[in-house]
């Protein structure tokens, strides 16, 4: 009897491994190049994804431009204000070059159309306008939201007060501007002799700066629902574009003529070969996390991984 229990149990067992065995020669473990041909593919589907929502933000944003309108700023004349301007910032995002704050006010009786707020020089020769470029050692000492802040009290206050500034001139290049002492520059077409003493700013964003000049509120999406926004969110993308193709034909090596100064893969790979330059944002990510010499070349790098920090040793 126990003999024939024992069999049995043999029996049993040996089963089991020609189950296991038949089970790794038909449906191997995944190796090292399997998961690391798994991880490629889930990131591919990844970058797939954000560029599939990306490119259906713009859509979305490009259908809000045909419901922008004058309404609210036609409803704050009428409440008493003489002067109501749009404020708007391009370059948020970016790891290389300034950002560009841009502050826009279209007369009531301006010819220009809604549909006309995609054409940058007609919104100059018809508006009043300020621009003003926040350095990015400026962005590093205080940061990116800060900057921009102050950068918005520093186009109202052109705006309003008309404080001394480059009139008459668009920022059309990057040799014919020089960063104060604040890490500010600014030009405007505002009558200088003009002092504003009843005017309203209405800002993109979900927040006012503490020091603005006038009064103001803050409109998220502002850039969608309101002209004067929409027109200042042009004129400084149109001021950044150019700015950073000038800084493309200056540095070859990094695309900025494509890129923008954002992040981009062959942005990144342009900072690891050729290293980093003056116009980088020393403290947005990847830079943070890399190391360069006393000429801006890479010495290491430290990258995050499964909780982990590692350094990439430039050989």
């Amino acid at each position: 009897m126990k003999s024939c229990f024992e069999s049995g149990l043999l029996f049993f067992f040996f089963c089991i491994g020609q189950s296991i065995s038949f089970v790794k020669e038909n449906l191997p473990l995944p190796t090292y190049s399997t998961i690391l041909f798994t991880n490629r593919i889930e990131k591919k589907l990844k970058y797939a994804t954000e560029k599939r929502l990306k490119r259906e933000f713009r859509k979305k944003r490009s259908s809000k431009q045909s419901e922008v309108s004058r309404k609210r700023e036609f409803e704050i004349v009428d409440a008493g204000f003489d002067f109501v301007f749009g404020i708007d910032e391009a370059g948020r995002g970016s790891i290389a070059g300034p950002v560009v704050i841009s502050a826009v006010h279209i007369p009531r009786n301006a010819t220009i159309q809604i549909e006309g707020l995609k054409d940058s020089k007609q919104i100059r020769e018809e508006s009043a306008w300020s621009t003003v470029l926040v350095s990015p050692q400026r962005i590093d000492e205080l940061n990116i939201q800060e900057s921009i802040l102050q950068g918005m009290s520093e186009a109202c206050s052109i705006m309003t007060s008309r404080v001394d500034s480059n009139m008459n001139r668009a920022v059309s290049g990057i040799k014919e501007f020089h960063y104060d002492d604040k890490g500010i520059y600014f030009a405007s077409n505002c009558d200088q002799e003009t002092n504003i003493s009843n005017a309203y700013a209405l800002i993109d964003g979900n927040q006012v700066p503490k020091s603005i000049s006038c009064e103001a509120e803050a409109i998220t999406g502002g850039d969608g629902s309101e002209a004067c926004i929409a027109a200042a969110s042009i004129i400084s993308k149109v001021t950044l574009d150019r700015i950073m193709n000038e800084y493309a034909i200056e540095h070859h090596n990094y695309n900025f003529n494509t890129n923008k100064g954002y992040k981009t893969l062959s942005h990144v790979k342009a900072i690891r070969t050729w290293g980093c330059l003056q116009i980088h944002r020393k403290t947005f990510d990847p830079i943070k996390f890399m190391s360069f010499d006393e000429n801006g070349k890479l010495v290491n790098e430290k990258s995050w991984k499964r909780g982990r920090m590692k350094v990439k040793q430039r050989r």
